[in-house]
């Protein structure tokens, strides 16, 4: 029956069952009894990526795979969740897989995600810089920014969510080392891949809950020892600017409403000067200032043109992306789109009062 749950504790997609939903908390003792599992396998191939993307790409965060159109597109997923952190590993064939900027905005929970190679490679990109990865090697990502994975081979890489506010209590500024390739050959964070691995291996099958729970929160701060053991080679300036851009421009766009969106607003929020947050942006065309305005005004665009808010008058619309003048608002979304907000509208056959 479409939509029936499978009796067995750890959830499979069969041809009569296209999704599954978590299973509810049970009191067992063991890890292995509450793994939620994905496969495309009983999928028909045609709509493999489109149940990926719908299904199990959420198990980790917002993500959408992009196949090779020449290569049958084949994954599985096994996750858990335990002491607050998640773990899933995921296997496929070669993809692509894209955590834009959208997705990255909607973000509801803010999680660093540790990527860890297990087998195949990964070429990670984010805050403009990539990385290969190999079996054992790891880095760390944040969920609120985009990143891009290339899979190559007969891909396996598991997969932690931790909450941030979780790794900062371990790690103060996490974000000097998102990207940092973390090796699983030598060093501290070898030793960390290893533990890591075998830990995942043991939790499937004998690991009794209390243990694995307390291996879980260790494994945050042996995290933690290997990045700060890996700060002795320290990030060059341009690549801590563009993270810091990046954070900036995400708590921009979420706060585009609030008409006391300001640089010294936004310094206050991050505790830096309003000097630094200047700086950030220095490098660019495009001053913080002017940063805000084009987002408030590509917001309107969108509002105006949206016929789901047609009923909405002009002055709503730009009172509700920050605009606390209307003349204001009509004469600078003049200036950028070379017509006015109910010129726009009628071109969109849409109410323009």
């Amino acid at each position: 029956m479409e939509g029936r749950l499978t009796q067995r504790a750890s959830l499979r997609v069969s041809s009569a069952h296209r999704g599954c939903r978590p299973v509810p908390a049970y009191p067992f003792l063991y890890m292995a009894e509450s793994f939620v599992q994905y496969s495309t396998q009983a999928v028909a191939p045609h709509r493999r990526v489109e149940f990926w993307n719908e299904r199990a790409s959420g198990v980790i965060t917002d993500l959408q795979v992009e196949p090779d159109r020449e290569i049958a597109f084949e994954a599985s997923l096994k996750a858990v969740d335990f002491a607050g952190i998640g773990f899933a590993e995921a296997i496929s064939t070669p993809t692509r897989v894209v955590h834009s900027h959208g997705l990255a905005s909607r973000a509801p929970s803010p999680v660093y995600l540790i990527h860890l190679q297990r087998r195949g490679t990964c070429l990670n990109r984010q805050v403009h810089t990539e990385v290969l990865l190999e079996a054992g090697d790891f880095v760390l990502c944040d969920s609120t920014l985009p990143c891009e994975l290339i899979l190559g081979g007969d891909n396996s890489m598991l997969v932690l969510r931790i909450p941030q506010a979780v790794l900062k209590r371990r790690l103060p500024t996490p974000e000097i080392f998102i990207n940092r390739h973390m090796s699983g050959r030598s060093g501290t964070s070898a030793l960390v891949s290893k533990f890591v691995n075998l830990f995942w291996e043991q939790c499937q099958s004998d690991m009794e809950t209390v243990a694995a729970e307390r291996l879980a929160d260790s494994i945050c701060d042996m995290l933690a020892t290997s990045f700060m053991d890996s700060s002795r080679q320290p990030l060059d300036g341009s690549t801590v600017q563009t993270l810091w851009k990046l954070r900036i421009r995400r708590f921009i766009d979420l706060h585009l409403g609030d008409p006391e969106l300001v640089p010294a607003t936004i310094a206050n929020h991050f505790r830096v000067s309003p000097r630094y947050v200047h700086k950030i942006f220095a490098s660019e065309d495009e001053a913080v200032s002017k940063y805000i305005l084009r987002r408030r005004l590509e917001a309107c665009h969108r509002s105006l043109t949206d016929g789901t808010q047609s009923a909405k008058s002009v002055s709503v619309i730009a009172f509700e992306w920050g605009f606390n003048s209307t003349t204001h608002f009509a004469r600078v979304f003049r200036e950028r789109y070379g017509l006015s907000p109910s010129e726009l509208r009628r071109q969109h056959n849409l109410p323009h009062g």
